[in-house]
């Protein structure tokens, strides 16, 4: 298995800088407050080893310093599908918590890392 998708993961800390604060005003506030959490941009990568966000250059402008999300494929317990408008989501429950990301072929990733993670 050896996925690479652009990806949106969600990131219940996530918080903007101050200067895109100023300039977003509240509204950012009022979605992170509504949804608890905000989507950031980025890509997803997995293979038969890990699962890695990296957060993209223009996110890593707007926000705070957002943690890393590296989550070895042993320690992931289950993967599902959500629906959603237009790109689904990847929920993955791991021994550490919650990991969703929303990507464009969104069942197929999640029946891939599905079989990998039963086949361990």
């Amino acid at each position: 298995m050896n996925i690479s998708k652009l990806s949106n993961a969600f990131f219940e800390d996530a918080q903007l800088s101050a200067v895109t604060n100023m300039v977003t005003g509240s509204s950012v506030d009022k979605f992170k407050k509504i949804h608890s959490g905000l989507w950031v941009g980025g890509k997803v990568r997995v293979n038969k080893t890990e699962l890695r966000f990296d957060v993209n250059f223009v996110n890593q402008a707007v926000h705070k310093e957002l943690a890393k999300i590296l989550i070895p494929i042993i320690d992931i317990e289950s993967c599902r599908y959500e629906f959603a408008w237009l790109t689904g989501i990847v929920v993955i429950i791991h021994k550490n918590g919650t990991f969703r990301f929303r990507c464009y072929g969104a069942k197929k990733v999640a029946n891939e890392i599905r079989q990998t993670i039963q086949g361990l």
